[in-house]
This record gives structure tokens, sequence and C-alpha cells, in this order.
């Protein structure tokens, strides 16, 4: 009776293991089918692209809004105050902060540099912003000397 039970147990084994390895390649082959992105882009392609469409777009509408939100008098109202001499002012007074700065401290070369650009940059900006405050004075002078004028 031992030897019929243990093979019994052997054969119970043996199932086992032949059940056990089924299981482990099914798994296997699940595991592949997952991982292999060519097929799944190929099933999942339109649905990432639909997606991706979407997100741009909306992403694209927001910066559209919120750009034209901010142009819509926000720089005129800025200079509407300003003068030249205000701008010339200002452009002084952080020119002489950052020699200060540049001058007085021990930096590395690269804050050096750092702080150069920022003057060169806020330099650019002065001239930007004077030169369209220039030009609105100038348009505004045209219209005036327009409206002043007798009609022919």
């Amino acid at each position: 009776m031992g030897e019929g039970t243990a093979e019994a147990r052997r054969r119970e084994v043996e199932l086992t293991r032949e059940a056990l390895a089924e299981d482990v390649e099914r798994f296997a082959r699940k595991v592949r089918a997952e991982l292999d992105w060519k097929a799944r882009l190929r099933r999942d392609g339109p649905q990432i692209v639909a997606i991706a469409g979407a997100i741009t777009l909306v992403i694209v509408a927001g910066l559209v809004v919120r750009h034209r939100m901010r142009s819509h008098g926000a720089e005129e109202e800025e200079l509407d105050g300003a003068t030249v001499e205000d701008l010339a002012r200002e452009l002084k007074a952080l020119r002489e902060d950052l020699e200060k700065r540049m001058g007085g401290s021990g930096g590395g070369i690269l804050q050096k540099v750092a702080v150069a650009a920022a003057g060169s940059a806020a330099t650019a900006g002065g001239k930007v912003a004077a030169g369209r405050l220039l030009d609105r004075v100038e348009a505004e002078r045209k219209e005036a000397a327009l409206v002043g004028s007798p009609a022919s």
C-alpha cells in the first residue's frame, strides 16, 4: 500500500507541476503582450492621438485666451502715467543698483555675467517701453493735428 500511495503522490505532484508550468507560461505571454509597445501602439494609437490632440487644443486655447485677456489695455494702463523722464530715472536707478551689486560682490564670473545680462535686459526693456510711449505720444499728436485741421 505504501508504493501505491507514493505513486499516486508522484502523479499528483507531476500534475501540479504541469499546471503551474502552464500558468507561468500563460502569465509570461500576457506580460510579453503588455510590454510589446509596438502592438500596444497599434491597438491604442488612435485613442492616444485623440487624447494628445484634446490636451493640446485645451492648452493652446488657454494660452490664447490668457494672451488676449492680458493684452487688452494692460499695457496702456501701465504706460499712461509714465513719461520719458520717469523711465529714464527708473533705468538709471536699476543700472546703479546693478553696478553696486556687480562691483561690490566678490562673486564668480557666472554671477557677474548674470548681473550684466540682467542690466542689458533692463536697458532693452526700457528702450522698448520708451519707444512705445513715444510712438503713442506721436500718434496722439498726429491725431490731434488731424482733428484740429480745417476740412477741405
